[in-house]
């Protein structure tokens, strides 16, 4: 019975994603390779809640690091990562850190990451990772809304 619902779940998360991709992204953005955006947010999903290198995430798909980042802008305007800027009492060294990348959605993060219930018991860094994102949402939640 669960691993029924839990094999809709992931179907249905996964039908979210392309259709979001393959119709959302062209009506805001023109771009060339829509094909490898799809790989990109599922790479994306695995440096969740890290800091974000374009050039890396860009070269694990053939892409370059301003295109990973035009990329990425793209998916963050669809509501589908958040990109937050560091913070530093220091503000020189706020500008010069690096933004970490955040899923706003974790079960979608969960799906794209493949990680089923048995797999995140077993496996804590994992499990962590998903608690850290919810965690990242909920004071996003409260900040928005107090």
């Amino acid at each position: 019975m669960f691993a029924d619902r839990s094999a809709r779940r992931v179907s249905w998360l996964e039908d979210y994603v392309g259709l979001i991709l393959d119709r959302d992204v062209r009506d805001i953005a023109n771009i060339d390779k829509l094909d490898r955006l799809p790989r990109l947010l599922n790479i994306l999903a695995e440096h969740a809640g890290q800091l974000i290198n374009n050039s890396s995430f860009g070269s694990a798909r053939g892409l370059s690091g301003v295109t990973a980042q035009k990329y990425i802008a793209i998916l963050e305007r669809l509501f589908l990562i958040k990109t937050l800027a560091p913070w530093s009492n220091n503000r020189l060294s706020r500008l010069v850190k690096m933004a970490k990348l955040h899923f706003i959605d974790t079960g979608l993060l969960a799906a794209l990451r493949e990680d089923e219930l048995a797999r995140l018991s077993d496996d804590k860094t994992r499990s962590g990772v998903l608690v850290r994102e919810a965690r990242v949402v909920f004071a996003l939640q409260n900040e928005r809304y107090g």
